[in-house]
Protein backbone atom coordinates (compact mmCIF):
# COMPACT_ATOMS: atom_id res chain seq x y z
CA UNK A 1 0.00 0.00 0.00
CA UNK A 2 1.43 3.51 -0.75
CA UNK A 3 1.50 6.30 2.41
CA UNK A 4 -1.46 7.78 0.59
CA UNK A 5 -3.96 4.57 0.79
CA UNK A 6 -2.33 4.07 4.41
CA UNK A 7 -3.45 7.49 5.26
CA UNK A 8 -6.92 6.94 3.56
CA UNK A 9 -8.12 3.81 5.70
CA UNK A 10 -6.92 5.69 8.58
CA UNK A 11 -9.39 8.46 7.82
CA UNK A 12 -12.05 5.98 6.51
CA UNK A 13 -11.50 4.26 10.07
CA UNK A 14 -12.40 7.60 12.27
CA UNK A 15 -15.28 8.00 9.80
CA UNK A 16 -16.68 4.40 11.12
CA UNK A 17 -15.60 5.25 14.43
CA UNK A 18 -17.39 8.44 14.15
CA UNK A 19 -20.61 7.27 12.78
CA UNK A 20 -20.62 4.48 15.41
CA UNK A 21 -20.82 7.01 18.15
CA UNK A 22 -23.43 9.56 16.37
CA UNK A 23 -25.75 6.55 15.98
CA UNK A 24 -25.17 5.63 19.65
CA UNK A 25 -23.79 2.19 18.44
CA UNK A 26 -21.13 2.14 21.05
CA UNK A 27 -20.26 -1.55 20.38
CA UNK A 28 -16.63 -2.19 21.56
CA UNK A 29 -14.44 -2.56 18.35
CA UNK A 30 -10.74 -3.76 17.01
CA UNK A 31 -8.92 -1.70 14.61
CA UNK A 32 -8.35 -4.87 12.68
CA UNK A 33 -11.90 -5.57 12.75
CA UNK A 34 -12.78 -2.07 11.39
CA UNK A 35 -10.35 -2.36 8.47
CA UNK A 36 -12.29 -5.72 7.91
CA UNK A 37 -15.63 -4.13 7.38
CA UNK A 38 -14.23 -1.51 5.99
CA UNK A 39 -13.36 -4.23 2.94
CA UNK A 40 -9.67 -3.90 3.52
CA UNK A 41 -7.97 -7.56 3.25
CA UNK A 42 -5.47 -9.24 5.96
CA UNK A 43 -2.56 -7.99 4.46
CA UNK A 44 -3.27 -4.79 4.25
CA UNK A 45 -4.55 -4.72 7.34
CA UNK A 46 -1.23 -5.74 8.62
CA UNK A 47 0.55 -2.42 6.74
CA UNK A 48 -2.32 0.28 7.90
CA UNK A 49 -2.02 -1.06 12.07
CA UNK A 50 1.67 -1.26 11.71
CA UNK A 51 1.73 2.31 10.34
CA UNK A 52 -0.66 2.98 13.14
CA UNK A 53 1.67 1.67 15.47
CA UNK A 54 4.95 3.70 14.30
CA UNK A 55 2.08 6.59 14.48
CA UNK A 56 2.04 6.64 18.27
CA UNK A 57 -0.86 3.85 18.80
CA UNK A 58 0.84 0.73 20.22
CA UNK A 59 -1.02 -0.10 23.23
CA UNK A 60 -3.16 -3.23 23.00
CA UNK A 61 -3.71 -2.49 19.22
CA UNK A 62 -3.67 -5.62 17.84
CA UNK A 63 -2.52 -9.05 18.61
CA UNK A 64 0.09 -9.14 16.10
CA UNK A 65 1.62 -5.76 17.39
CA UNK A 66 3.90 -6.35 20.63
CA UNK A 67 3.09 -3.76 23.09
CA UNK A 68 4.43 -3.09 26.69
CA UNK A 69 3.76 -4.84 29.64
CA UNK A 70 4.64 -2.63 32.07
CA UNK A 71 8.19 -3.15 32.38
CA UNK A 72 10.95 -0.70 32.28
CA UNK A 73 13.75 -2.79 31.44
CA UNK A 74 11.96 -4.14 27.73
CA UNK A 75 8.96 -1.45 26.95
CA UNK A 76 7.77 -3.44 24.06
CA UNK A 77 7.84 -7.11 24.54
CA UNK A 78 4.61 -8.92 24.66
CA UNK A 79 1.68 -9.56 21.65
CA UNK A 80 -1.24 -8.59 23.31
CA UNK A 81 -4.06 -10.90 23.80
CA UNK A 82 -7.20 -10.61 21.51
CA UNK A 83 -9.52 -10.18 23.74
CA UNK A 84 -7.76 -6.78 24.99
CA UNK A 85 -7.17 -5.33 22.07
CA UNK A 86 -11.34 -3.77 21.72
CA UNK A 87 -12.10 0.20 22.62
CA UNK A 88 -15.51 1.83 22.43
CA UNK A 89 -16.18 4.03 19.16
CA UNK A 90 -14.96 7.08 21.14
CA UNK A 91 -11.55 5.38 22.44
CA UNK A 92 -10.68 4.03 18.80
CA UNK A 93 -10.83 7.66 17.47
CA UNK A 94 -9.37 9.52 20.35
CA UNK A 95 -6.13 7.20 19.69
CA UNK A 96 -6.88 7.32 15.84
CA UNK A 97 -6.97 11.43 16.05
CA UNK A 98 -3.64 11.19 18.64
CA UNK A 99 -1.05 9.69 15.71
CA UNK A 100 2.17 11.74 14.84
CA UNK A 101 3.98 11.12 11.98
Amino acid sequence: MKTREIMDAIKQMKVHCQLMIETHNFEYVCARGILHTLGYSDDDADTVLQNIADGGFRYCLDPHIKCSNGSSKDPINVYPSPDVCYWGPDQMLSRLNSLYW
